[in-house]
């Protein structure tokens, strides 16, 4: 058989791994029992139909098939096909090539499963697919690749909204204006001429790579009815543990849609990049890869690039009960990068958010570069940050959060430094901004958190929030402007209330410098110490627990942290989101 034996578990469908001990291989297996989990039943063999070369041209039905390793499966580029495949588990094995190219916009080319199946490609097997240039989304309503025919989507921008809504080509695309520049709605198309998708009455377990060999070159293509959340690993677009084969894989204006599952999994699989792609009506974070299990590393992905990715309308449920949702998981690994991404329409069920790096990954490397993203219209967080890692070189800029039902960030859990908000701009969401993680290490130049040259909006516009252990550094917000208050609400986490330490550098807040009337102080641990130095250079400080104001000496350390500059000539948003 070409297959080990593979177990997936509710937290890893990382199947058989001869590294691994026999207990936890019996770990994982138990698990994976207890939960109704295992692939292997869910008919993870070869089909039993063979074949050679073949043209599907117009319409074409079997129960499984198999493409071979050296053989082809053509579409043929100038007719619009659609090959039916009825069987259940795998139904279609790819060893070969099938190759789904239609020559003019026109042409569309479908294949469909009617009976639950699923698609294996592994080896050499390529996926040859790509339709017609589409546009997979923008903020001008139309595009010269968009027909007028085509299905298309917008998404909310409005205060409280959270509802996506259809739209017609050419319409008007709403706005938000700030001081700090104008967000638009996003518009997305759902249309391509390139289509894999199960029913609506009978969805489609995945299409599964596994053991490949070879990169995969994928362009255009639309998924829709796949997945199912009872089953852990039928994700609709699953890279399962191909380590640096998928390396150089383009996964380019897809858009998956109507899914059971986690819509764009690379688990264990280096180097892709998804592009332009599109997540709508997901159940589960739509960009995602497994989290370790009991902090164990085992399923770090490296070098994954997200670029102007949009994931729409996200939610929960079976895959996680418990909340936590997103449109985009930041997982472990190293060499990551979410690029001018953007994550709308998570629901309203605490504590899911746009972007979240999560407390699973305590422990491995998860350290993104983040640029360019907004998070919007989300029910509860725009970024979610929750891990105690204790790693460095976080770097969040240029994030945009609006519309948030909770708030544009929160950030924890316990000690998670290492973290640099620059470039921001937080915009009338539901909440402030709760900081909830300080420094706890012994303090270095380099273990801190901060931002810097930030709008914060809303009133109040920061939570000074609970959290579990005592700081030992500050929290350093370095030039950044603030549209409200600044609230102290440390009550306690777990039966205690210990010691806050933040440092306010060079703010403003309508133009003038902080003043201690700008502290809202509601709850405030009796060894917490908030420092604030004026531009001037004079300073103050506010003292536990009941906020008394001292005059202190000019403390800041100009050799801890230095601002990031906008790059030249860019701006709005792009450029200097604070006062600098």
């Amino acid at each position: 058989m070409l297959f080990r034996s593979h177990i997936d578990t509710p937290d890893n469908p990382a199947g058989f791994d001869p590294m691994i001990s026999r207990r936890t291989f019996l770990k994982r297996a138990g698990m994976a029992a207890a939960a109704g989990a295992a692939v292997a039943g869910s008919g993870l063999a070869a089909s039993s139909a063979l074949a050679s070369d073949k043209t599907i041209s117009g319409s074409s039905s079997d129960s499984t098939y198999t493409i071979e390793a050296g053989h082809t499966v053509t579409f043929d580029p100038n007719v619009s096909s659609t090959w039916t495949i009825s069987g259940s588990g795998v139904a279609l094995t790819v060893r070969g090539t099938l190759v789904m190219r239609p020559a003019s916009s026109s042409v569309v080319h479908t294949l469909r499963f009617t009976g639950g199946g699923e698609v294996l490609v592994t080896g050499a097997g390529k996926m040859d697919l790509q339709g017609t240039t589409k546009t997979a989304w923008n903020r001008t309503g139309t595009d010269a690749n968009w027909a007028n025919s085509d299905v298309l989507k917008i998404t909310p921008t409005a205060k409280n909204d959270y509802s996506v809504t259809d739209f017609t080509k050419g319409g008007t695309v709403p706005s938000v204006s700030t001081p700090y520049g104008t967000f638009k709605a996003e518009v997305f198309n759902l249309t391509r001429n390139v289509v894999i998708e199960g029913t609506s009455s009978s969805y489609m377990k995945r299409v599964f790579f596994s053991e490949s060999t070879v990169p995969q070159t994928i362009k255009y293509v639309e998924l829709r009815y796949i997945g199912d959340s009872q089953v852990v690993g039928f994700y609709p677009l699953h890279f399962h543990f191909n380590g640096d084969a998928t390396r150089g894989s383009l996964i380019e204006g897809v858009v998956v849609h109507d899914a059971d599952h986690h819509a764009f999994v690379s688990h264990g699989s280096h180097g892709m990049t998804f592009r332009n792609c599109v997540g709508y009506k997901i159940r589960g974070d739509a960009f995602w890869w497994d989290p370790p299990v009991d902090g164990v590393a085992g399923n770090e992905t490296d070098d994954t690039l997200w670029e102007n990715c949009l994931a729409v309308d996200i939610v929960g449920g079976d895959v996680t009960p418990q909340g936590e949702t997103a449109g985009f998981y930041m997982g472990g690994g190293v060499g990551n990068k979410a690029i001018g991404c953007v994550a709308v329409a998570s629901e309203q069920w605490s504590p899911n958010s746009g972007f979240h790096w999560g407390s699973k990954n305590n422990g491995v490397p998860n350290t993104w570069t983040f640029e360019d993203c907004i998070s919007h219209n989300n029910g509860d967080w725009g970024v979610f940050v929750w891990q105690n890692t204790g790693t460095q070189g976080h770097f969040m800029t240029r994030y945009v959060g609006y519309h948030n039902g909770r708030g544009a960030v929160k950030h924890g859990a316990y000690n998670n430094w290492g973290y640099h908000y620059i470039d921001n701009v937080y915009w009338e969401n539901g909440e402030p901004v709760a900081l909830h993680a300080q420094v706890a290490p012994p303090r270095a130049t380099t273990t801190f958190i901060s931002w810097q040259n930030t709008f914060f909006g809303g009133d109040p516009c920061l939570k000074i929030a609970d959290h579990v252990l005592a700081a030992t550094g500050p929290t350093i917000f370095l030039e950044n402007t603030f549209g409200g208050s600044i609230r102290a609400y440390e009550r306690t986490a777990g039966g205690v209330q210990l010691r806050g330490y933040v440092d306010f550098v060079r703010n403003l807040r309508d133009g003038r410098d902080l003043e201690p009337s700008d502290f809202d102080i509601d709850v405030m641990s009796a060894e917490s110490r908030y420092r604030i130095q004026r531009r001037d250079g004079t300073a103050f400080q506010i003292d536990g627990p009941n906020g008394a104001v001292s005059t202190i000496a000019t403390f800041f350390d100009e050799g801890i942290i230095k601002p990031v500059p906008p790059a030249p000539g860019t701006t709005g948003w792009q450029a200097s989101c604070g006062n600098q």
